[in-house]
């Protein structure tokens, strides 16, 4: 066994592990890092019609990304399309937690505040429409991420109040070039694959 998994190139570090492979019949697996490489692009925007006053999305974005400071793939992504300028003065922030699936920020000169995370976080109802083009673009394996607004800013952690659909944002993740071919062969060898992501189960 550890002869043949040598002529594949896999370093065989315990003997043990050739038994235990051949007893599994689940496989988890991490998506970013692992079916992935971790990188991320940007594909659309797609505008929500929103009630309020009018302003630059692109600016917004752009000074969102600044006073967060994130540099996950996300953010990453994110700043490579929108940029990264101080272009409309920072208030309050409030910055993104795996728990709340968010991020905002509190402008001045009455914008309020921006929210941007998951949609079905971040917006209290999703209504029948948003949520066939979320799940359009989850159906092609593209992540949303819902940007908002509401109306005053943020105070002791919290939100001002309910968020207004602003815009969708999808993303792509870069499927490494082996992983349909490795995923294939353990579904052909009676392996069950499980993913493990924060994505919607449509995306995965």
């Amino acid at each position: 066994g550890v002869i043949n998994l040598g002529k594949e190139n896999t370093w065989v570090r315990e003997l043990y592990c050739i038994e235990m492979l051949a007893r599994v019949d689940t496989l988890c697996l991490d998506k970013t890092g692992t079916i992935t490489d971790g990188t991320m692009k940007v594909i659309d925007v797609v505008a929500i019609k929103n009630d309020g006053k009018k302003m630059d999305f692109k600016r917004v974005m752009s000074s969102m990304l600044y006073a967060l400071e994130d540099n996950n793939q996300t953010s990453l992504a994110l700043k490579d399309y929108f940029g990264q300028e101080c272009t409309y003065k920072v208030r309050k922030i409030l910055p993104f937690s795996s728990a709340r699936k968010m991020s905002a920020v509190t402008f001045g000169a009455g914008l309020g505040t921006f929210v941007m995370g998951a949609p079905e976080f971040i917006f209290s109802d999703l209504g029948t429409k948003l949520n066939n083009v979320i799940t359009r673009f989850t159906s092609q394996g593209y992540r949303v991420l819902g940007v908002g607004r509401c109306a005053g800013e943020i105070k002791d952690g919290n939100l001002p109040g309910s968020v207004s659909p602003v815009a969708l944002i999808t993303l792509q993740d870069n499927i490494r070039r082996e992983a349909p071919q490795t995923i294939k062969w353990f579904a052909e060898n009676g392996v069950d694959i499980r993913i493990i992501s924060g994505d919607r189960k449509s995306v995965v």
